[in-house]
């Protein structure tokens, strides 16, 4: 996911069934760098995305 020109953190697809605990996370990478408006930005977008899959 990039914001204002900055990569700054990858969502994860969730597997179809899997049960182990690796596949259970919202996301694979995320900066440890982030500004405050950055990190409000991303968690926006991925609760989003969570919800709209979903639904």
């Amino acid at each position: 996911m990039t914001i204002q020109g900055r990569n700054v953190g990858n969502i994860v697809m969730p597997r179809p069934g899997a049960k182990d605990n690796l596949s259970q996370r919202c996301f694979d990478f995320v900066r440890n760098d982030l500004t405050k408006e950055e990190e409000a930005i991303l968690l926006a977008i991925a609760i989003y995305e969570m919800v709209e899959r979903t639904v």
